[in-house]
């Protein structure tokens, strides 16, 4: 069994030492001795300061610009309040109508098109005498999904050709879909 670099003897002293290190140094420092419950601690009186006497042009144009700040108009809060939204009615005049800048609706066929939910993550090839068969690899909802050519996928989905890096999917009504990968 080893012996430990520290002995207890050395472990006990070291942590006295440290204390002790730590209690003189709070008790040199100002501002962290315990403070005496009647006695508050004495802020040095500020300087006195002899006024000058200004010149006399100098005392008459400060006179003056005193009388023009008492006279001039106080600033009043503004009814405008950048923090706080318009009310509905305010905010209805400052829209533009609906009928302006309103787009066509996308067709049916495009919306079906949007439906697609399989992504092409591969295409695997087979060597085969008639040539290389391949099948589409396709995620669809965090599922694998292996597809040959002229299988449906749901949806009014087919995929209608594998190509070496494309896929092409046909939808029943005419729309058709390429991906390729990246």
């Amino acid at each position: 069994m080893a012996r430990a670099p520290w002995s207890g003897v050395a472990r006990l002293a070291g942590i006295v030492a440290a204390g002790t290190l730590v209690a003189t140094w709070l008790s040199v420092v100002p501002g962290t001795g315990p403070r005496d419950a009647g006695r508050t601690p004495a802020a040095p009186a500020p300087p006195a300061v002899e006024q000058e006497p200004l010149p006399a042009g100098l005392r008459e144009g400060a006179a003056k610009l005193r009388e023009r700040l008492r006279e001039s108009p106080r600033p009043v809060e503004g009814a405008r309040n950048p923090f706080r939204l318009p009310a509905v009615r305010e905010r209805a005049a400052l829209l533009p109508s609906a009928s302006a800048g309103r787009r066509p609706a996308p067709r049916a066929e495009g919306r079906a098109a949007a439906r697609l939910e399989h992504a092409l993550i591969g295409i695997a090839t087979t060597e085969a005498v008639e040539g290389p068969l391949r099948t589409a690899v396709l995620l669809r909802r965090g599922e694998v999904v292996l597809a040959a050519p002229g299988q449906a996928l749901g949806g009014g989905w087919m995929l209608e050709a594998v190509e070496e890096s494309s896929v092409t999917f046909r939808h029943s009504a005419g729309s058709r879909q390429r991906r390729t990968l990246p």
